[in-house]
């Protein structure tokens, strides 16, 4: 989509787009943070001890979470760069999403089996998800007043829902004595993600709402 140039639009699309509270398209990007964030922070925090729950030593365990920090750098990086070429972000949304999945699925019913590639899976799934939700503080704004406002909005709701997740996650350990169900109620934060990043890829802009 070809943003209108700021001199463009006029005072009134920039009166507009400092209202990002008021559209739903705006909330859709923050859910898409704030999920993606929730997760990259509750696995940053939880994920070695989770391995070694499962008889990984404290060094093999600092290795796979090492893992999932250095793919994360190339899901970041060549994550714009195949999305750009695309003429939605809906797929990009789905494929982070079903690598978050098969990340998650695979630390709950196979944690001793392929774990390479469930870390894998989780880095390219964590550095995606951020460059994803930063492309659509652009992408969702017609000016560069509305993605300022967009990006103010969607990371002070993203981080407030992230701050919670590692928190949650050692709650639930501690209510259950397992690392099961902390690992289930991440894989319904994937389903939220894929919710609000379809929504939030729709052709659409933040400033539409006020028109």
């Amino acid at each position: 989509m070809v943003r209108t140039p700021a001199d463009d639009t006029g005072r009134t699309s920039g009166h507009r787009a400092l209202r990002p509270w008021r559209s739903k398209l705006a909330w859709a990007v923050a859910a898409f943070m704030g999920m993606q964030s929730l997760l990259f922070y509750t696995m940053i925090a939880w994920l070695p001890t989770v391995l070694q729950n499962h008889g990984y030593s404290e060094a093999a365990a600092g290795m796979y979470a090492s893992v999932v920090s250095l793919v994360g750098i190339v899901g970041s990086f060549s994550t714009p760069l195949i999305a750009s070429r695309m003429p939605s972000l809906r797929v990009p949304v789905l494929v982070v999403a079903s690598l978050f999945l098969t990340g998650l699925i695979g630390l709950l019913f196979a944690p001793t089996t392929c774990l390479l590639v469930w870390t894998v899976a989780l880095g390219l799934a964590q550095g995606g998800g951020l460059s994803i939700a930063m492309m659509m503080f652009v992408l969702r704004a017609q000016t560069a007043l509305g993605s300022a406002a967009l990006s103010g909005m969607a990371q002070t709701v993203g981080y407030l829902v992230a701050a919670a997740g590692p928190l949650a996650a050692g709650a639930l350990h501690d209510m259950t004595g397992s690392w099961s169900t902390p690992l289930f109620g991440l894989v319904g934060v994937v389903a939220v993600l894929g919710w609000a990043g379809w929504k939030a890829s729709a052709d659409r802009t933040i400033e539409d709402a006020f028109r």
